[in-house]
């Protein structure tokens, strides 16, 4: 076969198509849950930004469950607005109190996705961390500002496993039911360098073995090894030559149906990708006959799936569609 591949196998704990799903971490976990958005799933997307070690997705997420005030001593002036060490850089106010009202908001968000998630994806980049000279703590984004300010460390299995046991902690108080899933960017790091990304992902994969072979509610998932090891191929990455294309993301994405989704609903999604791409069709004679009985086949479709899809929006545009249609 020329390639080396990983069979997917169905997770003892397989995902429902109700289930709330969060994700959250490093811009992979936007693809993943953009996948499962794209499908009509209820999936809610870093709510808290996008991060990329560990340590900071961890705090970020135990400090929204247990409301924790935003530190002052993090905020700091970004061009002519101002920024937050701790969150990405989307996140920017014209006034600190306004950033602290604007955190503060996101950080309810987050805390109420996480009572109501059945499901947290944690996807983890890097191990390297950057620490604010002036307040010693690991901060997420430097936001560029001068490197003098901040000192540069790799974490180990041990300073993590410290953060997650504390967000293990508050979830218990908030969401025990909640299932988390770790998995490893395939996105390389290499502005550390190539041995030190290596080492850096190695750390990840050491943490996240530990935590799914100790805790009952903590799995892993492969997206790392299915890049890597698999898609080993620079025809499945962006011109970057880091980022997965979205050929890639496809086959990682049918995979982890097969892994999560049984199988009668990985029929349903299939049969959602068929309905999608008929909604998606322009006809050449929209008031012809031929096309009223395509519009009228395709809402009974959707009336089918909507058993176990939110397809309300999707109905009622095609209905209104088939009213308005001209004789």
């Amino acid at each position: 076969m020329f390639r080396t591949s990983l069979t997917p196998t169905l997770s003892g704990n397989p995902i429902d198509l109700k289930d709330n799903i969060l994700l959250t971490g490093s811009c992979f976990s936007v693809n993943l849950g953009n996948k499962l958005k794209a499908h009509k799933l209820s999936a809610a997307i870093n709510p808290l930004g996008i991060s990329y070690n560990p340590v900071s997705i961890f705090q970020q997420l135990q400090a929204a469950i247990e409301s924790k005030p935003i530190p002052n001593e993090h905020i700091v002036p970004l061009y002519d607005q101002y920024a937050h060490l701790d969150y990405h850089s989307s996140f920017k106010e014209e006034s600190p109190e306004d950033l602290k009202n604007l955190l503060e908001k996101q950080q309810s968000t987050a805390a109420s996705l996480l009572a109501n998630s059945k499901w947290l994806f944690l996807t983890l980049g890097t191990a390297w961390v950057y620490r604010f000279n002036a307040t010693d703590n690991i901060v997420n984004n430097c936001h560029k500002l001068p490197a003098a300010q901040f000192g540069k460390a790799c974490l180990s299995v041990n300073e993590i496993t410290k953060a997650f046991s504390a967000l293990l902690a508050a979830l218990h108080n908030s969401n025990e039911h909640i299932n988390i899933v770790l998995t490893v960017s395939p996105v390389r790091h290499l502005k550390e360098g190539f041995v030190e990304n290596q080492r850096s992902k190695a750390i990840l994969h050491v943490f996240a073995q530990e935590m799914a072979a100790l805790h009952a509610k903590v799995s892993y998932y492969p997206s790392y090894e299915i890049m890597i090891d698999d898609l080993r191929d620079y025809r499945f990455y962006e011109p970057d030559m880091l980022h997965p294309n979205e050929v890639a993301i496809q086959y990682i994405w049918e995979h982890f149906q097969q892994t999560y989704f049984r199988d009668h609903s990985r029929s349903i999604l299939q049969q959602w990708e068929k309905v999608q791409r008929s909604l998606q069709h322009k006809a050449f004679q929209p008031n012809a006959a031929a096309h009223y009985s395509f519009q009228q086949k395709l809402l009974l479709k959707l009336q089918q799936l909507a058993e176990y899809l939110p397809l309300s929006e999707e109905i009622a545009i095609l209905e209104n569609a088939i009213k308005n249609r001209k004789p």
